[in-house]
């Protein structure tokens, strides 16, 4: 292989906003966010109920600037630390924390908490 050939990372022409409604919006078909969304932050909220999980820091390195699965747990942890692989995921989350206009709307992951919690 040519070490001289450019090679091309999804980073290049990556949009988050792509991503998310792709596999975490409530644009996305059911059975997809069930998988993704739902199934994840049932199983993480089931086990931080039960004590496992718990301590000071969490740095979490995900594939995106996705938060659904912190929110079932951030409550256990006294600090947290996301690391992101692109700028356009961090100005994503910026917005979001924000509350920007037109950051990303995540209030169907909020709903599922809303169940979640309801359910304890």
């Amino acid at each position: 292989m040519d070490s001289s050939s450019h090679k091309r990372y999804h980073l290049h022409e990556w949009e988050p906003t792509d991503m998310f409604n792709a596999y975490y919006s409530r644009k996305s078909e059911k059975y997809i966010t069930d998988e993704t969304v739902r199934f994840p932050m049932e199983q993480l909220y089931k086990v931080a109920g039960q004590g496992e999980i718990t301590g000071d820091y969490l740095i979490d390195i995900s594939g995106g600037c996705n938060i659904h699965h912190l929110l079932p747990i951030f409550e256990f942890f006294r600090d947290i630390t996301i690391l992101e692989f692109s700028d356009l995921c961090v100005k994503e989350l910026v917005k979001w924390k924000h509350r920007e206009s037109e950051s990303y709307d995540w209030t169907h992951v909020l709903s599922i908490m809303a169940e979640l919690q309801g359910s304890r």
